[in-house]
C-alpha cells in the first residue's frame, strides 16, 4: 500500500510529523493508494502515532474499502472489412469486459468518414446495453450499408464505443473501415457447337 498524510486544507504533511501543545487536537486526511493485486472488499490497516517520546505511542484501525475496477474492452484492433456496392453487409467485433466485476455497457457509434448514401454502425437490431461478467465477452453486430454508385477503394470509418455504467469515465474506443469491393461480373454458358445434336 501507498500512503500519505495531510491536512485538512489539502497540503501535505511532511515527513509526517506533527507538533502538537498540550491538549491540543488535530484532524488530517490519510490518503491510502492500494496495491494492483490487493483484495477486494474491506482491508484494515493500523495507524501507529509515535511520540518524539520513545515510549509513548498510540494506534488506532482504519477500514479501506477496495472497489473493483472496471474497464470495457474490445477484442479486434481497428479491423477492415469489404462489401460490395448497393449491399447491406453484416460483421462481428467482440466486447470484453475487462474489469474486476460485472458491469453493463453502453454502445454507440460516432461516424469519423462518411460517403454519401452510406450508413456504418450498429445493426438495427443490436442491443446497446450489454452486460458482462468479469471476463466475459459479446458478439456485436455491426452493418454497413453502401450505395450502388460506390467506387471500389471508397471506405468509411465508424467509431464504436463502450462505456462503462459502473464507472463512466471508463470506456473504450475502437474504429473499424468498411472498404466498397471490387465487382466482377460474370457469366456461365455452353457454347452452341459444344451442345450434342
Amino acid at each position: 500500500w501507498e500512503f500519505k498524510f495531510q491536512h485538512m486544507s489539502g497540503s501535505q504533511i511532511q515527513g509526517a510529523t506533527i507538533d502538537l501543545e498540550k491538549g491540543e487536537t488535530k484532524t488530517v486526511k490519510l490518503l491510502a493508494k492500494p496495491p494492483m493485486d490487493s483484495p477486494l472488499g474491506s482491508n484494515i490497516l493500523t495507524v501507529t502515532s509515535q511520540s518524539s517520546e520513545s515510549t509513548v505511542s498510540d494506534s488506532t484501525t482504519v477500514n479501506f474499502i477496495v472497489d473493483p475496477s472496471y474497464q470495457p474492452g474490445w477484442v479486434e484492433q481497428n479491423p477492415g472489412f469489404g462489401c460490395a456496392p448497393g449491399n447491406a453487409c453484416d460483421f462481428e467485433i467482440t466486447l470484453r469486459n475487462d474489469g474486476d466485476g460485472q458491469d453493463t455497457f453502453a454502445l454507440t457509434t460516432e461516424q469519423i468518414l462518411t460517403q454519401d448514401g452510406w450508413t456504418f454502425g450498429l445493426k438495427w437490431d443490436q442491443s446497446t446495453m450489454i452486460t458482462l461478467p468479469k471476463g466475459g465477452t459479446e458478439i456485436i453486430t455491426i452493418t454497413a450499408n453502401l450505395a450502388i454508385d460506390a467506387l471500389p477503394g471508397m471506405r468509411a470509418n465508424s467509431a464504436f464505443i463502450a462505456t462503462s455504467q459502473a464507472d463512466p469515465t471508463k470506456i473504450s474506443t475502437i474504429r473499424a473501415n468498411v472498404t466498397a469491393s471490387m465487382v466482377s461480373i460474370a457469366s456461365v454458358g455452353v457454347d452452341p457447337i459444344d451442345v450434342p445434336a
